[in-house]
């Protein structure tokens, strides 16, 4: 059946529902990446890295096995820091093996405060599962620490929970389908994050990421996901990682699913 997603902005409470729910439960945007995560904030001052690799499972628009890595690139001096990271994702379904999602993003932070920073960043990316050609973004926001509490003698950082909102400029183009009603759209969104860090112990994290984005012109018209992260320390730069992510898109194409659900499993070199 024929959808026109401009048809749908009466319906304004679908959205409002959707960010309460996602503010609540264990929450990525990976279609939307994490702008925090881009981040390095625990590194010392100076460049840093990280590489991650991982394995997971897919359900939802492919059941698959699929292949992940990506690697962040980071430079930080006095108040501002600079970093890029690069994303691909090899997969394996019916026996064939493709390349099914890349991404590249740019960003920069400006540290007004312990507690207040002004973030920037652009970004590009593509993703064959959910026929999505090509997205450009450029956009930036605030960020806020909204508390962080002490570990034992106050030495560790032992749970932290930060905010972010910002808007964007989005260009979105997609494989092209017979009879289909969905169109290429350029429009300003709005997007909001946020994440709770707890170090468990000293050898094991948890991480809590929600996101929301929505269309400032059609409210109807969003994309929210959420993130469960372990991550078990195995030496100073390596760690094992477990995560579960799940997404939602409220106006995908006619034949792709609004939802995906993932579970990866895999391992992180610091630098």
């Amino acid at each position: 059946m024929k959808r026109n997603i401009r048809d749908r902005k009466n319906k304004i409470y679908t959205p409002v529902a959707i960010l309460a729910i996602s503010l609540i439960l264990p929450t990525s945007l990976n279609a939307q990446l994490n702008l925090k995560k881009l981040s390095l904030p625990d590194e010392d001052k100076g460049f840093s890295g990280r590489v991650n690799v991982s394995f997971s499972v897919n359900k939802g628009n492919s059941d698959s096995v699929i292949l992940d890595s990506d690697i962040t690139l980071a430079y930080q001096k006095k108040k501002y820091s600079y970093s890029v990271k690069g994303n691909l994702q090899y997969e394996e379904k019916d026996g064939e093996s493709f390349v099914s999602k890349g991404s590249l993003i740019g960003r920069t932070i400006r540290y007004l405060s312990k507690k207040f920073m002004m973030e920037a960043y652009v970004q590009y990316e593509f993703d064959r599962i959910i026929l999505l050609k090509s997205r450009r973004q450029a956009g930036g926001g605030i960020r806020y620490e909204v508390f962080t509490t002490n570990g034992d003698e106050g030495k560790e950082n032992k749970l932290s929970m930060d905010m972010g909102t910002g808007l964007l400029w989005e260009d979105s183009i997609y494989e092209p389908l017979e009879d289909s009603s969905r169109e290429d759209t350029t429009s300003l969104q709005s997007k909001s994050y946020i994440t709770l860090d707890w170090k468990i112990n000293d050898k094991l994290t948890m991480v809590v990421d929600t996101n929301f984005q929505v269309d400032t012109g059609d409210l109807s018209v969003f994309r929210s996901s959420s993130e469960l992260n372990f991550e078990f320390l195995i030496s100073e730069h390596l760690t094992y990682q477990t995560k579960v992510q799940y997404r939602y898109d409220s106006a995908p194409q006619e034949t792709v699913k609004p939802s995906d659900f993932y579970l990866k499993n895999g391992i992180s070199l610091k630098f």
